[in-house]
């Protein structure tokens, strides 16, 4: 529905409790809407199931479209979502959770850093995800030991002696590795 490409989706759990939603605040949400709740009590009161998929996409290379079906389509932090409809808040915060469980097995950023890249850069990206710090050295020993990654040149901002190397993922050893898993926690 937002018209973007995802370059890495993922089916991650289907969700079908009989108890999904609540149909007085599917109600209280319709009428804040406009819409007349009596003209689709009937479809609410069916039970429905959601197959999930995760998909990472690099927001500054996306660009959200609204459908027939909405009026905006944007990018919103997760700290700052609104409560959904039916259970879809819950269905975010499994997603989250599978993303932090999956990101000890299967190499992320390659769909959500640039080309090149410093080892900050991703180091920020796993903080992100994992919602906690990571130690430096730590999380570089480890990066680099994987052999997915191909140091460049060093990037020129600042002191030349305090310059960071630029990586990129070497695409045969990132995809071997997300067949194989990675295997750190």
């Amino acid at each position: 529905r937002t018209g973007l490409d995802y370059p890495y989706l993922k089916q991650f759990h289907t969700f079908g409790n009989h108890n999904r939603r609540d149909l007085s605040k599917v109600k209280a949400d319709l009428d804040k809407m406009g819409v007349n709740a009596a003209n689709v009590r009937g479809w609410f009161q069916q039970r429905f199931i959601t197959t999930a998929y995760l998909a990472l996409v690099n927001m500054d290379k996306s660009d959200p479209r609204p459908d027939e079906l909405s009026s905006t389509c944007r990018w919103v932090s997760v700290d700052e979502l609104p409560r959904m409809i039916f259970d879809h808040n819950e269905i975010i915060a499994r997603a989250l959770d599978h993303l932090k469980m999956q990101i000890n097995f299967l190499p992320v950023g390659r769909h959500l850093l640039p080309e090149k890249f410093t080892m900050k850069d991703l180091q920020l990206l796993y903080e992100t995800i994992l919602r906690r710090p990571l130690d430096r050295a730590n999380f570089q020993r480890k990066m680099l030991k994987l052999g997915m990654l191909e140091r460049l040149e060093k990037h020129f901002a600042g002191n030349a002696h305090k310059a960071p190397y630029l990586y990129r993922f070497d695409e045969e050893k990132y995809n071997a590795l997300l067949k194989e898993g990675i295997g750190f926690a």
